[in-house]
């Protein structure tokens, strides 16, 4: 579900972007993309590894 939201965003939104203001306004919103996946990443790696650290002890 979540990477289906990143994915209409990624669309959708950045090509709303590029119609309306060109694309120099759409790369910024696409760098913005791209720096939350990162941080939904390193969310999933850290509950990851509590998850296996929970499951030894």
């Amino acid at each position: 579900m979540i990477i289906g939201l990143f994915i209409l965003c990624l669309t959708i939104g950045l090509g709303l972007i590029w119609h309306f203001f060109g694309a120099n306004a759409a790369l910024p919103g696409l760098f913005c993309l791209a720096g939350a996946v990162v941080v939904v990443l390193v969310i999933v790696l850290l509950l990851n590894i509590i998850e296996r650290i929970a499951k030894n002890e």
